[in-house]
């Protein structure tokens, strides 16, 4: 298991000074964004801990998805090794 960090940067642009977010959740999940303001960016943060569960288990959800087509291209005999035989 991982752990939860963070890590806030500000950055100098054009038009002012923005944020740059990098979070990590427990599963190890990164994401990196701009926010404006440090409430924003701390508000981001937390936000992004408390999905993290939702997250995990929509991933969870994707993944077993795929793989119930990819057993149904094999059944169908449309999956030719890594290929599918549709070209």
């Amino acid at each position: 298991m991982c752990k939860r960090n963070y890590k806030v940067t500000p950055k100098e642009f054009s038009f002012g000074t923005s944020y740059q977010v990098e979070v990590w959740d427990e599963y190890g999940d990164y994401v990196e964004v701009y926010e404006n303001t440090r409430i924003s960016a701390s508000n981001f943060i937390l936000n992004w801990w408390e999905n993290s569960d939702k997250r995990k288990k929509q991933k969870e959800l994707e993944k077993k998805t795929i793989q119930k087509l990819i057993k149904l291209d094999e059944q169908g005999k449309i999956l030719k090794g890594n290929r599918d035989g549709l070209d």
